[in-house]
């Protein structure tokens, strides 16, 4: 993971602003103690540190808002898409501890050698985007998991990336997009919102990936920007999977 995915273009990083209590130790703060004390800038100067919600207790994840959720990627002819790299994985090289900071998303193959006819798995010679355990159908859209502003959208070195704040303190992240649906914007200032399920683009692979694979990366941050991506499992378990709306 780099920067970049706490950034559209090195330049933007979502920041909640909350007006709290005296427990203004929220979720953002007890992530960035925990990743200064294994020596990971968070890139935030003491006095410019935003103000969150107070955290739910460790170890207990902080209920969603109230609102519709959509699972991030719609059904594939009935077919159900579901994480094929989840949270914590190892990550070799980056500034972001090393592991993975969200869910990746595909179809699973239902047994050995299902659809390589129509997806193959990548080999030296198909170079396809498809894996032997999982594949991404062409053209497949990645949905706005909820209501919310578009706080950036653009290209960045992962590929044309997404932040939707939900409101303080959540936001949404969505990257390795092929192409865009909603309008490039930074910090917000498009004013474009979006409504659970709406189109945000058509998912692609890393162009830093040497094998190309195609999938959405998806985080869920609760206070601050990306330093504080919270594990998305419990939640996408509890999202509405839905199909692909129809587009023009």
């Amino acid at each position: 993971m780099i920067a970049a995915e706490r950034e559209i273009s090195s330049g933007p990083s979502i920041v909640v602003p909350m007006v709290v209590g005296g427990a203004a130790v929220g979720g953002f703060l007890w992530w960035r103690r925990r990743r200064n004390e294994r020596g990971v800038d968070d890139g935030f100067r003491d006095d410019e540190m935003p103000m969150v919600a107070s955290a739910a207790p460790i170890g207990s994840p902080p209920p969603l808002p109230p609102g519709r959720w959509v699972f991030p990627v719609p059904r594939w002819q009935g077919r159900a898409p579901e994480v094929s790299d989840g949270w914590g994985s190892p990550r070799i090289g980056g500034n972001r501890g090393g592991v993975h900071r969200g869910a990746d998303i595909m179809f699973r193959r239902r047994f050995r050698g299902e659809l390589a006819d129509v997806f193959p798995p990548r080999t030296e010679e198909t170079k396809a985007p498809h894996t032997r355990n999982y594949f991404m159908p062409p053209g497949t859209l990645v949905l706005a998991a909820a209501d919310g502003l578009i706080w950036s959208a653009g290209w960045t070195p992962k590929g044309y990336s997404v932040v939707l704040s939900h409101g303080a303190p959540w936001a949404t992240y969505y990257t390795h997009l092929a192409s865009l649906r909603v309008g490039e914007t930074r910090r917000g200032a498009s004013q474009e919102r979006v409504r659970a399920g709406q189109p945000l683009g058509i998912v692609g692979a890393s162009p830093q990936d040497a094998r190309g694979v195609a999938h959405l990366h998806f985080e869920m941050w609760f206070g601050g920007n990306g330093n504080a991506a919270i594990d998305p499992s419990p939640y996408l378990r509890r999202m509405t999977l839905v199909d692909a709306p129809e587009v023009s």
